[in-house]
């Protein structure tokens, strides 16, 4: 792992305390029921740009589905937050970062997942509506806490590789 994250003080940051976690864990079977669904709709937009379709040219789609899925069952919305889930999630970004995709993708991958999430939550707080924002805050927490990960890996993994480059150009020189 090339970056060191202090996942404690960024989950107290996102109010991830255990009371978002246990409402996490009530919600992650209706998570669990439609988090394919909400995959496929995310790279379904998702590819519909140039640019993505250039980066995944050569990405089993079917392998980025089956990684996404694991990502978020098994890292962000298992509710354990381990450091080892912590290094799949930047080996998972390190990965992205190395193969061209620009930063902006992740926040449009993460807003279909979250808007697919919240739909299909919702229906079943119908009648508990009182319950509807609790629920809907926990889910945007977790949400935005592996949008906030993502987003520190790429960029020290972008600098890295800047650093790399300006070293060969002036090695070169």
């Amino acid at each position: 792992m090339s970056i060191k994250l202090n996942q404690a003080d960024r989950l107290a940051a996102m109010q991830l305390d255990e009371a978002a976690l246990a409402i996490l864990r009530e919600v992650r079977p209706l998570i669990a029921q439609h988090i394919d669904a909400a995959v496929t709709a995310a790279y379904a937009h998702f590819m519909t740009f140039p640019e993505v379709q250039k980066v995944y040219a050569k990405i089993d789609m079917a392998a980025a589905k089956r990684s996404q899925r694991e990502h978020w069952m098994d890292d962000v919305f298992a509710t354990t937050f381990t450091e080892a889930q912590l290094a799949r999630t930047i080996d998972l970004c390190e990965q992205r970062q190395r193969s061209g995709l620009a930063l902006r993708w992740f926040f449009v991958f993460w807003s279909v997942i979250l808007a697919n999430l919240t739909e299909a939550i919702a229906p079943a707080y119908r009648k508990r509506p009182d319950r509807l924002p609790v629920i809907l805050a926990a889910l945007s927490k977790a949400v935005l806490f592996d949008l906030e990960i993502f987003t520190s890996v790429y960029i020290h993994a972008a600098e890295g590789a800047a650093a790399t480059q300006l070293n060969r150009e002036a090695d070169g020189f």
